[in-house]
C-alpha cells in the first residue's frame, strides 16, 4: 500500500501556513491598523479588499482578498508583536 500523496494546492496550503509574514497597516476602525499589503517571503500581496475583521482580547484578524486572488486570514497577536496566516483558501476554489 502506498502513501496517499499530497495535492500541489494542499503543499501550498501547508507552505503557506509555515511562512513568516510582513504585514503594512494603515489606521481602520476604531483606529486599530488593518493590513493594506502583506509580503510572503519576496512577494509582496496587494489587499485587495478587507472582507471581514474581528477581534479577540489581545488578537486581532482580518480576512483580506489579495491581489493573487486567493482569500487570506491574517491574524495579529499583540502580546507577542507577531502577524501569521491563520487560513488560505485558493481562488480557484470560488
Amino acid at each position: 500500500m502506498t502513501p496517499e500523496r499530497e495535492q500541489p494546492e494542499q503543499r501550498e496550503q501547508e507552505e503557506t501556513r509555515r511562512l513568516s509574514i510582513r504585514v503594512e497597516c494603515c489606521g481602520g476602525y476604531q483606529g486599530v491598523q488593518e493590513p493594506v499589503a502583506f509580503w510572503l517571503g519576496n512577494r509582496r500581496l496587494k489587499v485587495q479588499a478587507l472582507v471581514d475583521r474581528w477581534f479577540a482580547p489581545g488578537q486581532y484578524w482580518f480576512k483580506v482578498d489579495a491581489d493573487d486572488g486567493n482569500i487570506y486570514v491574517l491574524k495579529y497577536d499583540e502580546n507577542v508583536g507577531n502577524w501569521e496566516i491563520a487560513a488560505y483558501r485558493s481562488g480557484a476554489l470560488r
